[in-house]
C-alpha cells in the first residue's frame, strides 16, 4: 500500500504543496519543453559570460608581468650600452 506523508505545510494549514504530481492535473509537455529550454538558454548564456570574464581577467593579470619583461629587457639594453661604451672609452672595445 502506497502512502504519502503529509508536509508540515500540510499539517497546519491542510492544504496540499503543489510539488510533486497532482491528481487529475494535465502537464503540457510543450510548455514544460519550452520552459526547459529557456532555462538552458539561460544556464549557458551565464556559463559563457563566466568564462569571458575568466579569461579578461586571465588577460588582465598577464598584461603587468609582460610590462615587468619589457622593462626589465630595456633596463639590460641599457645597461649593455653603458657597459658596452666603457669597453670603448677605455680602449677594450
Amino acid at each position: 500500500m502506497l502512502t504519502i506523508d503529509p508536509s508540515p505545510n500540510e499539517i497546519k494549514t491542510g492544504e496540499r504543496d503543489e510539488i510533486g504530481p497532482q491528481p487529475g492535473k494535465i502537464i503540457d509537455f510543450f510548455a514544460a519543453q519550452a520552459a526547459l529550454k529557456a532555462a538552458h538558454e539561460e544556464a549557458a548564456r551565464k556559463a559563457a559570460e563566466a568564462e569571458r570574464l575568466r579569461r579578461l581577467n586571465l588577460h588582465a593579470q598577464l598584461l603587468p608581468a609582460a610590462d615587468r619583461f619589457t622593462d626589465l629587457v630595456f633596463w639590460f639594453a641599457v645597461l649593455a650600452a653603458i657597459v658596452f661604451g666603457l669597453l670603448v672609452i677605455s680602449g677594450f672595445g
